[in-house]
């Protein structure tokens, strides 16, 4: 939930999230025959999936814990460099 919040409140741009979003999910090819792949046609804007899956994390967590308050912890930095050269 953090992760998603933190790309949600980013300033990557819609087209930087979806092809994270593809890549992540191995959906660098969007297409193909539904009958033979179900999820072939399947693909979502990256900004629109992350809050999909933001809302799904928010209820869930309210059906478990109910007393549940969101907390976003300090983003580790100590990787960018290395992240950011990959």
């Amino acid at each position: 939930m953090e992760d998603v919040q933190r790309l949600l409140d980013s300033t990557l741009s819609d087209e930087a999230l979806t092809t994270l979003w593809r890549t992540a999910a191995s959906r660098l090819y969007v297409g193909g025959d539904a009958r033979s792949e179900p999820d072939a046609t399947f693909d979502a804007a990256g900004r629109s999936w992350l809050k999909r899956v933001a809302g799904a994390c928010r209820k869930r967590l309210t059906e478990a814990d109910p007393a549940h308050a969101p907390f976003l912890s300090p983003a580790r930095t100590d990787l960018a460099a290395a992240v950011e050269r990959v």
